[in-house]
């Protein structure tokens, strides 16, 4: 939205040079024909009076273009700062990867750790369990033979 907003303001300050430009030109132009010695009078009033006219609208151009291209500075700057804060956003989102892939090999790692603890542990409980009923086998044959 910015880039095309800038690029409208870009647009809007080209076309108002060319104007600014052309409105001098007329400003030249009517200047040259007030010297003309064989204009008249009335003829000298009525163009002086144009060319009022034109620098007046010269001067409004000139505001409006001050204005467009301070627009486009305006939209520029924001444009490097949205630029600078999505920068930002992607080391940041990036970091957080990093940190999640580094918490998942933990969790996987404990996680191993845990069945091996598990595995180890049903193995003596097995292991107790045949002494167990040895040792009762045992003493049930001791009973017996009693």
């Amino acid at each position: 939205v910015l880039q095309s907003q800038l690029s409208e303001s870009k647009n809007n300050e080209s076309a108002l040079k060319k104007q600014l430009q052309a409105t001098k030109l007329e400003i030249d132009k009517l200047k040259r024909e007030t010297r003309n010695p064989y204009n008249q009078s009335a003829q000298v009033a009525s163009l002086e009076r144009e060319i009022r006219k034109k620098s007046n609208e010269l001067n409004i151009l000139g505001e409006k273009l001050k204005k467009t291209v301070q627009n486009a500075s305006d939209l520029e700057s924001k444009l490097d700062k949205a630029a600078r804060e999505k920068k930002a956003m992607t080391i940041e989102v990036n970091k957080y990867k990093t940190d999640m892939q580094s918490l998942e090999a933990n969790v996987e790692r404990l996680q191993d750790e845990l069945r091996k603890i598990e595995a180890k542990h049903r193995q003596e409980m097995n292991a107790m369990e045949n002494n167990l009923r040895n040792e009762t086998v045992a003493k049930d044959g001791e009973i017996q033979s009693l």
